[in-house]
């Protein structure tokens, strides 16, 4: 028999679930009790466990009100508790994660205001292998487990969107442990078989090995997930000008659509723009024979004008039927290549 058609399948977005969860916290007034007590007590519930993530008891409440995008906030909610005037931050995350200081931002905007107590509340249905960034601004994370342990006890309650939103959020959760068992787990999984989370679980814990950054890029056509192993300095005379450039020579791995990429990159850009292609393509030729003679299979990518990186070559054929071990000697080598030829490179 076929499931009957989810709204929430349809209207996926931060915005919808922002929706959902302005709409049950509005059943904890206590003046909804008489018009439907069971979603009333869902709702109270469900303010309790947010509460609870600051050791606050819940007890009667007054003057409850629930706003959407409040300051950009993505769902608000004050009320009266006695004597006391309280107000809960929600910043509510599917899949993305917290950017720039937007939390710091909220939290001030909402402290600045007449509150006694502000509860901040970082609720990600999504999986998300580390909230340290989160905590460290003063927000509780609130993850896909808690709500759907609150929405188990209205189980018994008849009323469509509620049962809609349960019905969606267990295949957020699937979603959820699926991520989770990739980022634990990917040492088991060969490196032909990454995707996004055990990609993530192998930066996280040795991009401390390369002095690497990592994490997702800002891409206008796909999200990007990358390691970007700290450089070497390349020193080279301007083919055009013939003065003196500093550049940096580096190793990045790039993980998108299914696909993981290794490059070798020039850096430290924004002080020498590159317009054309001729420090790139010189570069290129004497690089090109150093990994040859280490019998690294490559290929000089289109040039594009840029102002801060700029590849320089990328590692074809590359094996990945290998495990995490023999992929990170591989990246070790890789980079201690092109150091040695930062090193011992010399502008003709």
């Amino acid at each position: 028999m076929n499931k009957h058609p989810n709204i929430f399948n349809f209207a996926t977005s931060e915005l919808s679930q922002d929706a959902f969860l302005a709409w049950l916290l509005s059943w904890a007034n206590p003046i909804y009790k008489n018009i439907d007590n069971d979603l009333h007590q869902l709702g109270f519930s469900f303010l309790k466990s947010l509460l609870a993530k600051q050791k606050i008891q819940l007890t009667n409440i007054s003057n409850l009100e629930v706003k959407t995008q409040f300051h950009k906030i993505d769902v608000f909610v004050d009320f009266t508790m006695n004597g006391k005037k309280y107000g809960i931050i929600i910043e509510d995350k599917v899949y993305t994660n917290n950017h720039s200081n937007q939390l710091t931002t909220y939290k001030n905007k909402i402290e600045n205001k007449d509150f006694d107590v502000v509860v901040p509340i970082y609720l990600k249905t999504g999986f998300q292998h580390c909230y340290k960034d989160v905590q460290s601004k003063g927000f509780y994370p609130y993850s896909v487990k808690e709500l759907i342990s609150v929405l188990k006890t209205g189980l018994h309650i008849d009323n469509a969107i509620l049962n809609n939103y349960y019905e969606y959020i267990l295949s957020k959760e699937k979603e959820f442990d699926n991520a989770k068992y990739a980022y634990v787990n990917y040492k088991t999984i060969p490196v032909s078989n990454w995707k996004w989370w055990e990609c993530t679980g192998f930066f996280s814990e040795y991009s401390n090995n390369f002095s690497a950054g990592w994490g997702s890029v800002g891409n206008n056509r796909q999200p990007l997930l990358a390691m970007w192993c700290k450089g070497a300095p390349l020193n080279i005379k301007d083919a055009d000008t013939g003065a003196n450039l500093k550049l940096d020579l580096y190793l990045d791995v790039i993980y998108a659509t299914n696909s993981l990429n290794i490059n070798f990159r020039l850096g430290n850009l924004e002080a020498h723009p590159q317009t054309n292609n001729r420090n790139r393509n010189k570069i290129y030729n004497a690089f090109s024979s150093v990994l040859n003679k280490e019998g690294i299979i490559h290929r000089k990518p289109h040039f594009r004008k840029s102002k801060q990186t700029l590849c320089l070559a990328q590692v074809t054929d590359v094996d990945m039927n290998i495990k995490y071990d023999k992929f990170l000697a591989l990246i070790t080598d890789y980079k201690e290549v092109a150091n040695q030829f930062a090193i011992n490179y010399t502008d003709a």
